[in-house]
């Protein structure tokens, strides 16, 4: 398990470096009005700047996290990095829940876009990385009651990424974009979904990682049915669609075989794991009979054993008690002599 934790840690480091890498990228098209930079190398919606800054301060953030355990200095780094991005993402919120203008949107640069609220970032955007942020945050303190709060902080951004993304390969406009503010960009709802991710393996053992790495069923279950239970639905959601725009069936039929394909895809992961369990658990049953016989076997021997010197020790007793009856009948002197 601990090969599998610092393989876990390492993916966690590998997705923030690239991360960081093209926000980066990103704020450069913002310095340099590249606009295919600002849309995260290719897309149609740009990332904001704010939204890249905070990105940004997540993806260091996670780096120092998966650097090592989390030690006093590496916890003040996380939680100052995090603490301004926090205050980037609740300017925002109170921006749109109390109609303010903070001059925050557009202080570095300026959106030329003529969007609504020009530089500002969209409200799941915000909601997202605030939630991100506080994982972290809580995370970092490696206090497994307070690692288990910051990853279900995690979660909750992480379905608000996979809303969006999910919106995007739908083409539903309804889940990357809240009414007429500026929509969640495809980078930005990807980007997102990952780091939630990397948080979680940077946790190493703490909070719901304890359940996820371990060597137990629960583990082996989450490990191996998650991925497919959240990716495969979103493709064959996807490919009904695009029978539907074809006009290869019906929206009732499209329903049926969509439902049909995920009862069959859901039965046959739960079918095929249930059989390793089995496997692993007969396997694990016979390990503790073979175990179990063994004991039994070595407790014999060491009754045996016991009785074996008892008998000898019996023995001993009885020829001592001789000797020294022949000795006292005898009547005669007895020298020992050590030469050595």
């Amino acid at each position: 398990m601990v090969a599998e934790l610092s393989g876990l840690v390492r993916i966690s480091r590998a997705i923030s470096i690239c991360s960081l890498f093209i926000v980066l990228a990103i704020l450069v098209g913002w310095i340099a009005d590249v606009s295919w930079l600002t849309t995260g190398i290719g897309g149609t919606v740009a990332v904001k700047p704010n939204t890249a800054i905070c990105f940004t301060l997540v993806s260091v953030a996670l780096i120092v996290l998966a650097s090592g355990p989390p030690t006093q200095t590496r916890r003040r780094i996380v939680q100052g990095l995090i603490a301004v991005s926090l205050l980037i993402c609740l300017a925002t919120m109170m921006e749109y829940a109390f109609g303010l203008n903070l001059r925050l949107d557009q202080a570095l640069f300026t959106d030329q876009s003529g969007a609504q609220f020009p530089g500002r970032m969209s409200p799941n955007t915000a909601i997202g990385l605030f939630l991100l942020g506080l994982g972290v945050m809580f995370v970092s303190t490696g206090n497994d009651n307070q690692a288990r709060i910051g990853h279900m902080l995690a979660i909750g951004s992480a379905i608000i990424a996979l809303l969006g993304s999910v919106g995007y390969l739908y083409n539903a406009a309804e889940f990357y974009k809240i009414e007429s503010a500026i929509a969640m960009a495809p980078f930005t709802a990807a980007d997102l979904f990952a780091l939630s991710g990397a948080l979680f393996w940077a946790s190493r053992d703490l909070g719901l990682m304890r359940v996820i790495s371990s060597d137990n069923a629960a583990g082996f279950l989450v490990r191996r049915l998650l991925p497919p239970v959240v990716l495969i639905p979103i493709a064959l959601g996807w490919l009904c669609l695009q029978g539907l725009s074809r006009g290869l069936f019906d929206t009732e039929a499209g329903i049926g075989l969509l439902i049909t394909a995920n009862i069959i895809t859901l039965g046959v992961l739960i079918a095929v794991n249930s059989h390793v369990l089995f496997r692993a658990d007969t396997a694990r049953s016979r390990s503790q009979e073979q175990l179990r016989a063994n004991i039994a076997s070595i407790e014999n021997q060491i009754a045996e054993r016991t009785a074996e010197l008892r008998h000898a020790a019996a023995q001993l007793s009885a020829s001592e008690q001789r000797f020294a009856l022949a000795v006292d009948g005898a009547e005669s002197g007895i020298l020992d002599y050590d030469l050595i």
